[in-house]
């Protein structure tokens, strides 16, 4: 079963996380298109509320750990989106998609803090 992401890639459900059960990645999955969905209608709120449930349904799931980054770095919240997609990184550190994300709210955070 394949599922939309937010940069047009797919997410497959059962194939990140061979410790989770199938179910639960399938469930996960769904909540992180869900989530894409409302960072695609810049509804962050959302967004990182749906991302957290995808991350708690599966704790492997990399791309939720940097869609929660992005959108609560798209709130300011820069310390939470870091510690966020730090963990994407730590989860898989070929994500691009984590570390482009971790890389601006480390500019923004500093850009922040020079005000």
């Amino acid at each position: 079963m394949l599922f939309r992401s937010f940069q047009g890639e797919r997410v497959k459900a059962g194939g990140a996380t061979p410790a989770v059960p199938v179910a639960q990645q399938t469930q996960s999955a769904l909540l992180l298109n869900q989530s894409l969905d409302a960072a695609q209608a810049r509804r962050f709120e959302e967004c990182v509320d749906l991302a957290k449930q995808s991350s708690t349904v599966n704790p492997g799931n990399a791309r939720a750990f940097s869609n929660l980054g992005f959108c609560l770095g798209a709130q300011g919240k820069w310390a939470e989106g870091i510690a966020a997609a730090q963990e994407a990184v730590r989860l898989d550190p070929t994500l691009q998609l984590a570390r482009n994300n971790l890389n601006w709210m480390q500019q923004e955070q500093a850009k922040a803090g020079k005000r």
